[in-house]
């Protein structure tokens, strides 16, 4: 709940990921990760994945100009 301290106790889900030596931290809205990780307790969880694919969009401008990278949904590869 990252926007307590200014009043906004919504809970947020949040995928931590490293790609060629970068690390990400993106929002995600994908409605089954997110339906899924809110109804839960509040932590980090390591969903240990492989042979995903992530579609990372860039978002609409935000109020302060500027797009930002979000996480629309996580495929497995079969």
């Amino acid at each position: 709940m990252e926007g307590i301290e200014f009043g906004n106790s919504n809970k947020k889900v949040r995928s931590q990921f490293t790609y060629n030596k970068n690390q990400y931290i993106f929002p995600v809205t994908d409605p089954s990760f997110e339906k899924k990780y809110l109804a839960g307790g509040n932590g980090s969880f390591d969903l240990s994945l492989k042979n995903i694919y992530l579609c990372v969009p860039l978002a609409m401008p935000y109020k302060d100009g500027y797009c930002y990278k979000l996480l629309a949904s996580l495929i497995k590869a079969e």
